[in-house]
């Protein structure tokens, strides 16, 4: 339970240092010296993680509703009894 608690701990404070914005570790697209540029006034003072992240995020919630649908749902025992069998 302690090495479960350290490794929750330490996995959050990783995150944190990830997303803390430094210039040499999390720089904004208009801190890169026009390596990175969207031309996009707004999109540029977000740090590249951040957008990554957002992107992801975005992308999975659109994948996710139009698959959501697809999938089928589970059939629950009483369901199955009352069901006629086919053969």
């Amino acid at each position: 339970m302690v090495i479960n608690v350290l490794a929750l701990v330490w996995g959050g404070a990783m995150m944190i240092n990830f997303l803390w914005h430094r210039v040499a570790t999390n720089p904004k697209p208009n801190e890169s010296d026009g390596v990175l540029d969207f031309n996009l006034d707004f999109i540029n003072k977000i740090p590249i993680l951040w957008s990554v992240l957002g992107a992801v995020l975005i992308l999975g919630a659109i994948y996710y509703a139009l698959r959501s649908s697809k999938i089928p749902s589970p059939v629950v025992a009483e369901d199955a009894a009352a069901a006629p069998a086919t053969s």
